[in-house]
């Protein structure tokens, strides 16, 4: 688990108070954070945006909840030699504003399948995106326990694309 205050300083501009109301009776700091209804919806992925360009795939992905901490891109697809191949790789949070979040992910495309370097880089390539052979899930987790938040699943076969947590 990342610590608190590196996920604070990546993801928003922390404001800082210096009023009295802002302190316990007996003198200790005390801070909340005050969301109004409109800002308080229900956790879920609203938008996916896959974009495969010059040897570089990145996803973009907005998702709404006060809790969400990070995500998960999973891709499964054949290689063009016919190898079965599986990826995953984080989403992490680029922007927030009230409780929509942007979450990112890039990594390069087309290398050897012994150079893959989970995380960073795929064999697969970006006709595989554009040529609709790839199944897709993503998944964006809480904070601050990283449980499955919401999950969306799309691409050649969705169906054979199952999310599930893995056992602690």
């Amino acid at each position: 688990m990342r610590p608190l205050a590196f996920i604070l300083s990546t993801t928003i501009a922390c404001r800082t108070s210096s009023s009295t109301s802002d302190t316990t009776s007996d003198g200790r700091p005390q801070h909340s954070a005050i969301y109004s209804e409109e800002c308080a919806r229900p956790p879920e992925i609203t938008f996916v945006e896959p974009l495969c360009r010059d040897g570089v795939a990145r996803f973009t992905v907005q998702a709404f909840g006060l809790s969400v901490r990070d995500g998960m891109v999973f891709q499964v697809g054949t290689l063009q030699d016919g190898t079965p191949w599986t990826d995953a790789y984080p989403l992490l949070i680029t922007a927030v504003s009230c409780d929509m979040n942007v979450l990112e992910a890039s990594l390069t495309v087309g290398v050897p399948p012994a150079d893959a370097v989970p995380g960073e880089s795929t064999p697969f390539a970006c006709t595989d995106y554009d040529g609709g052979t790839l199944t897709f899930a993503m998944a964006v987790f809480t904070f601050p326990d990283g449980a499955l938040d919401d999950c969306i699943v799309w691409g050649a076969d969705p169906d054979a694309c199952h999310y599930q947590e893995p056992l602690e």
